[in-house]
Formats: C-alpha cells, sequence, structure tokens
C-alpha cells in the first residue's frame, strides 16, 4: 500500500469519500441518528458490520480502526456502546469492532 494512503486514511474528506458510496450501496438512509447507526436490530448490525468491514479492507487498516475513527467524526453512533458505558462504566480506550461475524465492543490496549 502507498506510505502516503495509510497516513492520509484517517483525513475526513479521504473517509467521506470512501464512506459515501458505501452508504449509498447499503441503501442506508439519514435518519437524523448519524450517517451510520447501530442499535440492537440485526440489520442495522450486519450493515454497519459490513461497511466498517468494506472500509477497512479499502483503506488497509483494522475494522477497530475504522470504526473509532467514524465515532471521533460522530458519523457512527452505536446506542449499544452507550448502554454498555451507562451499565459498565465509561471507558476512553472501548472501542468498535467487528470480528467472528459479530459486533461487539473491544477494550483497546
Amino acid at each position: 500500500m502507498d506510505e502516503s494512503k495509510i497516513d492520509q486514511w484517517s483525513d475526513e474528506y479521504v473517509l467521506n469519500r470512501h464512506l459515501t458510496p458505501l452508504l449509498e450501496h447499503y441503501d442506508v438512509k439519514w435518519r437524523g441518528h448519524g450517517r451510520l447507526y447501530v442499535d440492537y436490530q440485526r440489520h442495522n448490525i450486519e450493515t454497519a458490520q459490513r461497511i466498517v468491514t468494506d472500509l477497512s479492507i479499502a483503506l488497509g487498516v483494522s475494522t477497530s480502526a475504522v470504526g473509532f475513527r467514524l465515532m471521533q467524526l460522530n458519523w457512527l453512533k452505536d446506542v449499544r456502546r452507550a448502554s454498555h458505558a451507562s451499565t459498565h462504566g465509561s471507558n476512553p480506550g472501548t472501542g468498535w469492532h467487528v470480528g467472528h461475524g459479530t459486533t461487539r465492543i473491544v477494550t483497546f490496549a
């Protein structure tokens, strides 16, 4: 992978350029909750998982890094994460991860 692409993947413009066509491809509609909204509905979880995975592959970075950056930009809203934080306490090292066919909250070391 081109070194400049690695350095720039998290730039808002670059990420937006990759995210927008995926939102269209997966028919994600704006409903006022964020560009990518995840709750407990299976369809929302699977769609978010596909988008984060596709971004990860296209950008050559981990799904954790993509999910974390999307949350930083407020483009990914995961209400399950908020529910987890209220139950288990807030942890700034907590991020979004896709793995083994499931979506789960992980803690970064």
